[in-house]
C-alpha cells in the first residue's frame, strides 16, 4: 500500500499547478507573432483596397461593398486582427441574424485567406471555422412562422 502511495504523489494531476515546458509558447511569444504579422502588413486597409481591386473583375458592385463594409467593420473593431479570440469577441458583439454574422465571417475569412496567399509566412485566418447556427425555433422566417401555426392548431385538435 505504501508503494502505491508513493506512486500516486508521485505522479502530476491536472489540478496540481505544473511547471511549463521549456518548448510551450508564452504570452510574450504570442504577443511577439502578432507584432510579426502586423510588420508583414502594417497598413490591412491598404491590403483591403488591394484586395477589392483584385475582386472587382469576378464580382458585381454589391458584393463589392458588402466585402468593404464587413472587412472595415473587423478592422475598426480590433487591435489585433490576426487573432482568433479577437475574431471570436467581433461576432459575438454583431447584432442581427445568424445569416447576417455568417455574412460577416464569410467575407473576413475569405479577406485573410487571400491575404495568406501573398506571404511566405505561415498565416492563420482568424475566422477560419467559425460559423454562428440558425436559431429554427421563432426566428421569424416564414417555415418558423408556418410550424408554430401548425403546433397550435395540432393542440386545438389534440
Amino acid at each position: 500500500m505504501k508503494s502505491a502511495e508513493q506512486y500516486i504523489t508521485s505522479q502530476p494531476f491536472a489540478c496540481v499547478p505544473q511547471a511549463i515546458p521549456a518548448h510551450s509558447s508564452s504570452a510574450a511569444a504570442a504577443s511577439d507573432l502578432v507584432k510579426k504579422k502586423r510588420q508583414l502588413f502594417p497598413d490591412l486597409r491598404r491590403e483591403l483596397e488591394k484586395y477589392i481591386t483584385a475582386k472587382k473583375g469576378a464580382v458585381g458592385e454589391r458584393e463589392i461593398l458588402t466585402i468593404n463594409r464587413c472587412v472595415k467593420a473587423y478592422l475598426a473593431a480590433t487591435k489585433e486582427p490576426f487573432s482568433k479570440r479577437s475574431a471570436a469577441a467581433f461576432v459575438d458583439s454583431l447584432e442581427g441574424s445568424a445569416s447576417t454574422r455568417n455574412r460577416y465571417i464569410k467575407k473576413n475569412s475569405a479577406f485573410f485567406k487571400w491575404l495568406a496567399t501573398r506571404t511566405d509566412e505561415d498565416m492563420r485566418n482568424p475566422f477560419e471555422g467559425m460559423s454562428v447556427k440558425r436559431n429554427h425555433v421563432g426566428d421569424g422566417s416564414p417555415s418558423s412562422i408556418y410550424s408554430q401555426r401548425f403546433e397550435t392548431v395540432a393542440h386545438i385538435f389534440t
